[in-house]
């Protein structure tokens, strides 16, 4: 199943370079230090760690007339300093089209994640996830948009397969020149043939742009969403350990809460530097619960990144 994910996704990235078309390369590497980071996915400790990421965006694309090609090929890594790391591959294709009224887009990929410290505790360690994707957007001051997405996730180490939906409605406006106010609602709901990792996620969020002038920009978003599970216990295979003391054990989690929030607070000021480069600092503010009832753990992430554009 992997190897013939990772031909897929090969196989998609080298579609454009037939096609003569527009390169644009971005990359971004990032320094930072979080708290609420747990040391097994049992989250039975917490700790705080300094952490280095790297994000690496390739993307061709080709516009005939009012028809717009795209594709996308995305890296994401993180290491945690003494603690475990994250790694995202992604590969998108996306086609818009223009109307006079409104912009209409379709998006299919796939994409490989090893995230074993995600906050939602039904998450598998290891998966694949396919996507098919839909939007909408009219034109007009308010910019009125609506997108929904079908994610197809395929857990490595079992027979656990993942259905989830996600729905939203997206309104922005700009009140001036250098102040842009946006309002999301929407949510999403996760099918599993593993019993306890189905969820129906409600959520929304309200931001705001602040464009003093040309080369700065503040960003400031709230998000509020609310996920209910079903009180059981969800075996997850975990990796424990380092280099020959390294095993794979089974750890179960007791969700026992009803419902589990996810509160966020994000704030990024970006200074550019250059005409491509762009110097980013960046608050991040998680207040989330894994499972346990009337225990809600904080999660405090800062940090600083260099965001430089090739075209």
């Amino acid at each position: 199943m992997i190897r013939r994910s990772f031909l897929f996704i090969t196989m998609l990235l080298f579609v454009p370079t037939v096609t003569a078309a527009t390169f644009e390369l971005s990359v971004e590497p990032e320094l930072g230090i979080q708290s609420g980071v747990p040391a097994v996915r049992n989250d039975s400790v917490f700790n705080t760690c300094f952490y280095g990421a790297a994000q690496v965006e390739p993307v061709w694309s080709k516009r005939n007339g009012t028809r717009d090609f795209r594709t996308m090929t995305s890296l994401h890594a993180v290491k945690y300093a003494g603690g475990p790391g994250e790694l995202d591959i992604e590969e998108h294709l996306s086609l818009e089209r223009e109307f006079a009224t409104h912009t209409t887009g379709a998006t299919v990929g796939a994409a490989f994640h090893f995230l074993p410290t995600a906050y939602d505790p039904t998450s598998p360690e290891k998966y694949m996830d396919y996507s098919i994707g839909c939007r909408r957007k009219h034109s007009g001051s308010t910019g009125l948009e609506g997108t929904y997405s079908l994610n197809l996730f395929d857990d490595v180490a079992s027979t656990r397969f993942d259905v989830r939906n996600s729905l939203h409605m997206s309104i922005g406006k700009n009140f001036t020149r250098y102040l842009h106010l946006f309002l999301k609602i929407g949510g999403a709901w996760n099918l599993s043939n593993t019993e306890g990792a189905g969820y129906i996620q409600p959520s929304g969020f309200i931001g705001t742009t602040i464009l003093p002038d040309e080369k700065n920009m503040l960003l400031l978003q709230v998000s509020e969403s609310c996920a209910f599970y079903r009180p059981v216990h969800v075996p997850v295979l975990a990796t424990a350990g380092r280099g020959r003391r390294q095993r794979v054990d089974t750890l179960a989690f007791t969700l026992t809460a009803s419902k589990i929030p996810l509160t966020m607070l994000y704030c990024d000021y970006g200074r550019e530097l250059t005409g491509r480069a762009t110097l980013h600092f960046y608050y991040l503010c998680v207040l989330f619960g894994r499972g346990r009832a009337y225990t809600p753990a904080v999660s405090h992430q800062c940090g600083v990144s260099l965001e430089w554009v090739k075209n």
